[in-house]
């Protein structure tokens, strides 16, 4: 059993696996910057979470998504 709210595929990092670049910058340097920024190594966190409903509850698996994760700091 899967202890309530640890972290799961914690070893599961995102990669550019087609090549893609946009704008003359390449997925795989904004991955890098991001890891750098944010010490994470994906936007997606996922954890085991229990929801409640009056009497009764159910175990889902919760995805959370860091939209900001690819994100560049804005220049002020």
């Amino acid at each position: 059993m899967v202890k309530e709210g640890l972290p799961l595929f914690t070893e599961v990092c995102s990669t550019d696996v087609l090549g893609f670049s946009f704008g003359g910058r390449g997925y795989k340097e904004q991955l890098e910057d991001a890891i750098a920024k944010t010490k994470e190594f994906c936007a997606v966190d996922v954890s085991l979470r229990t929801l409640k409903h009056k009497d009764s509850t159910i175990s889902v698996v919760w995805v959370t998504h860091n939209f900001a994760f690819l994100e560049r700091e804005r220049e002020r």
